[in-house]
């Protein structure tokens, strides 16, 4: 298997489970699809267009991205407020918070990590070239400038998204030279 390139517009849209946003669902592990039954985790780019709660999901820990330009306050969190004001940066929470998100009259994109929180999934955000660890599966995101995968000729660029297995050694992920670039990255263990 090897590295796949979508448009984010490819996934269909559907409403949050308590109908105060929407969302697109890039990827969930092969189980119950609301993380009831045995799910362990879940990868998703949210629309938020207004000040809203977020839907509450037990049992998950939670990493969420600003993928755009924009500025979202979340409240609710048990680490207190935080304030996501550049494009990549992340917060860390649990599913069982609270949470209540201000975009201050903008509409922001976020990008979604729910996971068990014993899976050992993660996400990073990269502003120079970086190397992805071999033997996991990688959902890569650039949220700024053109970036490029190591063996592969498809350019990189926000709207897009690149998802896959890395392979046994690690995948390097490099930003176009002499420009400005964040990458996403969400990296789970492999699925294999």
């Amino acid at each position: 298997m090897s590295m796949t390139f979508a448009a984010l517009d490819s996934f269909p849209v559907s409403a949050w489970r308590n109908g105060a946003g929407k969302t697109r669902e890039i990827a969930i592990s092969p189980a119950d699809r609301y993380g009831v039954a045995g799910a362990v985790w879940r990868i998703s780019l949210a629309s938020i267009t207004q000040d809203c709660a977020f839907s509450f999901f037990p049992g998950f820990a939670r990493s969420l991205a600003l993928a755009c330009d924009g500025r979202l306050t979340l409240t609710g969190l048990a680490t207190g407020p935080q304030v996501l004001q550049n494009s990549g940066d992340i917060v860390h929470f649990s599913g069982e918070d609270a949470v209540f998100a201000g975009c201050h009259g903008t509409p922001v994109q976020a990008f979604n990590l729910m996971a068990a929180p014993t899976f050992g999934a993660e996400m990073h955000c990269h502003a120079q070239s970086a190397d992805m660890p071999g033997g996991h599966m990688a959902f890569l995101l650039p949220v700024h400038g053109t970036w490029r995968l190591e063996g592969y000729e498809q350019a990189l660029t926000p709207g897009m998204i690149a998802m896959g297995p890395t392979g046994r050694q690690p995948l390097r992920a490099m930003r176009r030279a002499g420009h400005a670039g964040r990458l996403v990255a969400v990296l789970l263990p492999s699925l294999s």
